[in-house]
């Protein structure tokens, strides 16, 4: 089975500017990049006006019709379901921020310079203290370009495989916040 992020856009692209990181810098240099859909109008894609959606088929295809029987192409494997994208207008690069791993995950980030690629491979930008915990589940780590508090503000969120675990320990199920900072 091809796991991989398959992204459909609605009418033609629109980017805003976001902060996020260069995709030069090293992992090591950060201190402590589903379905994406884009559009014109803004107004009418953030009511949900999804009228007209096309997917990626590949660079031979291009953009193709929601109708189309085309098969969709990822931009890029080990994509997750629970993933963000967003655009850095500093860097001029897409950025996609995920969790790579089932049970301990690490956050990461990968980047672009168009939204089809090509894309980097994932860095891991940030191993979370939780990793080492007995039974524990890292996912749902997302960007937050809208935050102030960092170059980018990242959360993940932690949970147990253990149900007693969840009677007992009032710090496993919470969102993490992280203040990352752009290598300089």
């Amino acid at each position: 089975m091809f796991l991989g992020a398959y992204f459909g856009r609605a009418d033609r692209p629109i980017v805003e500017s976001q902060p996020a990181f260069p995709a030069d810098c090293a992992a090591s240099s950060f201190a402590a990049a589903g379905f994406v859909k884009e559009g014109r109008p803004v107004a009418a894609v953030w009511r949900g006006n999804l009228l007209r959606p096309e997917w990626w088929a590949g660079a031979r295809l291009g953009w193709v019709p929601d109708s189309s029987g085309a098969p969709r192409w990822p931009l890029f494997e080990n994509g997750s379901s629970d993933l963000t994208l967003h655009f850095d207008e500093t860097s001029r690069q897409f950025i996609v921020v995920q969790a790579v791993g089932f049970g301990p995950a690490d956050v990461t980030m990968r980047t672009a310079p168009e939204l089809t690629g090509p894309w980097t491979a994932p860095q891991i930008v940030y191993r979370p203290p939780e990793y080492y915990r007995p039974h524990v589940m890292i996912y749902s780590a997302k960007a937050h370009p809208e935050l102030a508090g960092g170059d980018l503000v990242v959360t993940y969120a932690t949970n147990t495989f253990q149900f007693a675990e969840h009677l007992t320990d009032g710090l496993i199920y919470y969102p993490r916040f992280l203040r990352l900072t752009r290598c300089r």
